[in-house]
C-alpha cells in the first residue's frame, strides 16, 4: 500500500511491509520502506484518530525528537497525515529493548563493561535531553534499546516527556516514576525526576539478570534512587562524573606504575610532578578554579561582597591574581549563585564568555542585568528570577536557550542588531513582557520563544525571518496583531493557539500568505500604508 501525506514538510510516500506487534493501548506501529529505506512507522490507533490529546501528544513528540541531536535517540523524520490519521515516520532500529534483553541473554548485564557503557551511553543521552530543558520520565525496560550491531543504547518513545510548551502533556510509567511523579506534583519535576527513573531501571536489571553490582554502581544507583530530591545527584552530569572517576582513577595508576617501573628499570631518577592537580583558589570571597595556567584563564565558582545589611552584591572583575600569575575570568560556573535571595546587584566584565545553566536562577532581589557582548552562551543562567525588570543583551548571532524563563517582571525587551537567531524557550512565561523589538538581522525564531507570556499584545516580524517555530506565541493570551514584514511567508506549523489572531503582511504578499498552509488559519489583511 502507498500513501501520499498532505500533512508533512514534503509529500511522503512509503510502503507498509509488516505490522509489528506492539503493546501500546493507543498505537500502531509498522516496519515501512521509503526511497529504498526502512523506517519505524507509529500511528494512532482508529478509535482515537479524532483525539486531540492524541494528536498533541504525537505533535510534541515529533518536535522534541526533531530538536534532539545525539547518536542515543532515533532520528525523527516526518509527521504526517493521510486518510488513516496521524502517523510518525523514525528510524528503524534493528536491535531489542533491555526487557527482551534480558530474556534473551540476561548475562550481557551481569558483565560490568557492558553494563557500564550501557549506562555512560543512558547517561549520555539523558544529559542531551536535559540540556535542552527537557525531562524524558519514561524510563522503563521497553523504551531504552540495545542495537543488534554494538550494543548501543537508543532511548525511544518521546511522547511522555515534559518540556515548557508542553508541560501540560507529561506522562509516567506506573513502577518507574519519582515519587513527585507518582503524586502529580507538576512543580516538583524536574532532572532529579529522571535521575530518580534511572535508580529505578538499574535495580530492575540487575533483578532480573541476577547480577551482582559492583560496590561503586550499587552506592550510584541507591543514591540515584532517594526519596529525599535534595539528596540525589543534582544533575546527570554529576552522575556520570561519579561513574567515569574510579576508571579514570585506575587507568591513571596503571600508568603511574609503568612510568615508575621504566624509571627503575633504566636506572634514572624519580621527580613527582604535579600537573594534573586541579587548582583552586580564593580572592576577595570569591572562588575561582583554575582552567588553564598556558591561557592563564579561570572559572568563577561563586562568593560574593556582604555590606552592613548582610546584603550581597556580586562584581566580577575581568582578571585577578594567583600566587604571582594573573588570570581572566572567562566563564561562571553552573549554579553558582542558585537560589541566592540576599543577592542585590550583580556586574559581569567583559571578557566572560559563558555563564553557566542556571548560574543567577531564582536570585530574586536583582532589578538589572547587563550581559557584556563578550558571553557567547547563557543557556537558562537567568531562570526564575521574579523581580528582574531590565536585561541588556549581549550583541551575538544566537540568543541561548531558556535564557529568561519565568523572569515575570520584565516588561520590555529589546533585541540587539547582530542577532540573527533567538533559540528554544528563551522567553518562556515572562508573563509581564509587553514590548519586544526584533532587530533586522534576525532570520530564526525557534520552538516556544514567547510560550506564555501573557501580557505581549502585538510583535512585529522582521523582513529578514524565515522560520517561526510551533509554539513561539501560544498562550500569549492578549496577543491580537502580528505585524509581519517578510516578503516570502517565514516557515511555520502552529505559533499560536487561536484563529483569532490578526497577521498583518506586505499587500504584494497577501496571496501567499493566504495559501500558506500556515498562515492560512489566522485572519491574514494588508498592511496599511504608513
Amino acid at each position: 500500500m502507498v500513501v501520499n501525506s498532505g500533512f508533512c514538510d514534503e509529500d511522503v510516500a512509503y510502503e507498509v511491509i509488516k505490522k509489528l506487534v506492539s503493546e501500546g493501548g493507543t498505537c500502531e506501529t509498522f516496519l515501512v520502506r521509503m526511497d529504498g529505506k526502512q523506517f519505524f512507522m507509529k500511528r494512532i490507533r482508529p478509535e482515537f484518530v479524532n483525539s486531540r490529546q492524541y494528536n498533541l501528544l504525537f505533535e510534541k513528540e515529533y518536535e522534541i525528537g526533531k530538536s534532539i541531536s545525539s547518536p542515543y535517540f532515533p532520528k525523527y523524520v516526518s509527521l504526517g497525515r493521510d486518510k488513516d490519521g496521524t502517523f510518525l515516520l523514525m528510524e528503524y532500529i534493528l536491535g531489542v529493548n533491555v526487557e527482551e534483553k534480558l530474556n534473551t541473554d540476561p548475562s550481557f548485564f551481569r558483565n560490568e563493561e557492558n553494563m557500564l557503557k550501557f549506562l555512560e551511553q543512558l547517561l549520555s543521552g539523558l544529559e542531551t535531553m536535559h540540556n535542552e530543558g527537557i525531562a524524558y520520565l519514561d524510563f522503563n525496560p521497553k523504551n531504552i534499546m540495545l542495537t543488534q550491531v554494538g550494543n548501543n543504547v537508543k532511548i525511544v518513545d518521546l511522547g511522555f516527556c515534559m518540556s515548557a510548551p508542553y508541560a501540560h502533556t507529561a506522562g509516567r510509567t506506573v513502577g518507574f516514576a519519582a515519587p513527585e511523579v507518582m503524586n502529580k506534583q507538576a512543580e516538583q519535576i524536574d532532572e532529579c525526576s529522571d535521575i530518580y527513573a534511572l535508580g529505578l531501571l538499574l535495580q530492575y536489571i540487575e533483578q532480573q539478570s541476577g547480577a551482582k553490582f559492583s560496590r561503586h554502581l550499587r552506592k550510584i544507583m541507591h543514591h540515584c534512587m532517594n526519596t529525599d530530591k535534595s539528596k540525589r545527584y543534582s544533575s546527570v552530569s554529576e552522575v556520570l562524573a561519579v561513574l567515569r572517576k574510579p576508571r579514570q582513577d585506575k587507568k591513571s595508576m596503571i600508568a603511574w606504575l609503568c612510568v615508575l617501573v621504566v624509571a627503575v628499570v633504566a636506572g634514572i631518577g624519580f621527580q613527582k610532578v604535579n600537573n594534573h592537580e586541579v587548582q583552586t583558589f580564593e580572592v576577595n570571597g570569591y572562588r575561582y578554579k583554575v582552567l588553564s595556567r598556558e591561557e592563564q584563564t579561570c572559572e568563577l565558582l561563586g562568593g560574593e561582597e556582604k555590606n552592613d545589611k548582610n546584603e550581597m552584591n556580586v562584581y566580577i572583575l575581568p582578571a585577578v591574581e594567583f600566587k604571582g600569575m594573573k588570570y581572566k575570568v572567562v566563564s561562571i560556573k553552573d549554579s553558582a549563585y542558585f537560589n541566592n535571595k540576599a543577592i542585590r546587584s550583580v556586574y559581569l566584565s567583559e571578557g566572560i564568555k559563558t555563564i553557566g545553566y542556571k548560574a543567577f536562577y531564582g536570585c530574586d532581589s536583582v532589578v538589572t542585568i547587563n550581559i557584556p557582548n563578550s558571553v557567547q552562551n547563557f543557556r537558562g543562567a537567568f531562570r526564575a528570577m521574579k523581580v528582574l525588570e531590565r536585561v541588556k543583551l549581549p550583541i551575538v548571532e544566537e540568543i541561548s536557550s531558556q535564557s529568561f524563563v519565568d523572569d515575570i517582571s520584565i516588561e520590555d525587551l529589546d533585541i540587539p542588531e547582530g542577532v540573527k537567531r533567538i533559540n528554544l524557550d528563551a522567553f518562556v512565561s515572562c508573563t509581564s513582557l509587553k514590548r519586544v523589538r526584533l532587530p533586522q538581522s534576525l532570520r530564526v525564531i525557534e520552538r516556544g520563544v514567547f510560550y506564555n507570556c501573557k501580557s505581549l499584545e502585538e510583535i512585529t516580524i522582521p523582513a529578514g525571518v524565515t522560520e517561526i517555530g510551533d509554539y513561539a506565541f501560544y498562550k500569549c493570551n492578549k496577543l491580537r496583531n502580528i505585524y509581519c514584514y517578510a516578503q516570502t511567508p517565514p516557515r511555520v506549523t502552529y505559533i499560536y493557539d487561536s484563529f483569532d489572531l490578526t497577521v498583518h503582511v506586505p499587500e504584494e504578499a497577501l496571496a501567499a500568505y493566504e495559501k500558506d498552509f500556515g498562515w492560512s488559519k489566522y485572519n491574514i489583511v494588508p498592511m496599511k500604508a504608513k
